[in-house]
Formats: C-alpha cells, structure tokens, sequence
C-alpha cells in the first residue's frame, strides 16, 4: 500500500505517484541493472540486498518530511523511473535534518533514455508552489 505522503503529479506524458511497496520490483530492476548502475553509486548494479535496502531508504524518505519525496514516474501506464527529493539529516541525529541542503536524483529505465524524461520528471515537482524554498 502507498502512504500519501505526497500529491500525484502529471506532465504531458508522466503520471508521478507517490513510491509505495508496490513499485519495488521496479526500483529492484533499476538498482539491478549494470547499464542503469554504471553511472551510479559504486558503477556496479546492486545486490538484491541492496536494492532492497535502497527501496526501504526510498520509501522512507517518501513519509519522513512534509515537502519532500520520492515518485515513480509512469508513460502510458509503463514504468519510466523514479524521482527523489530527499531532506539530509543533521550528523547529529537521523531524526533532524539539514536546512540548507537537500538530495535530488533519479533513475530512469535505458528504454526512456535521451526522451527528456529525467528533466521532465524533475521539473514538474520543482515547479510545485511548495518548492518555495529549494
């Protein structure tokens, strides 16, 4: 089940819904395979654990802080990608988070690649009015 921590965005060609349990299987194969893993992270595709581990982070940071999340982008109902903004806790403590810094990324299917997709994603969520303060 997805926790709505986060509104559903479109753009012209994407549906971006909040990350839920049921889209692992498509983190998994991102985080899985060595063309989308070459340029990220460790330039080597991830263990199931690891990308396990990697959807868990994922779905946390979807429900940790209002503002912020992590979407998975579908075109015509096929999986494109996902796209995260992310708060960074503090060094101090995993439960307080930085002010003047957060994580952006993405992954985006190779099928989808040099379509404009990872820009679209991010911008329709940058564009949001709550994103005042990025």
């Amino acid at each position: 089940m997805t926790i709505k921590a986060q509104a559903t965005l479109r753009t012209a060609r994407l549906e971006l819904v909040p990350m839920g349990h049921e889209h692992r299987k498509f983190t998994m194969q991102l985080d899985m395979d060595p063309e989308v893993m070459r340029m990220v992270a460790f330039g080597r595709p991830f263990t199931e654990d690891e990308a396990i581990q990697v959807h868990t982070w994922l779905m946390g940071c979807a429900t940790s802080v209002p503002g912020f999340g992590t979407w998975a982008g579908f075109a015509k109902g096929e999986f494109v990608g996902w796209w995260i903004l992310a708060p960074i806790p503090t060094k101090e403590s995993s439960e307080e988070f930085m002010t003047d810094r957060t994580e952006y990324g993405f992954r985006v299917s190779p099928k989808f690649w040099g379509q404009g997709y990872a820009k679209e994603g991010g911008g329709r969520w940058f564009a949001m009015p709550s994103r005042n303060w990025v």
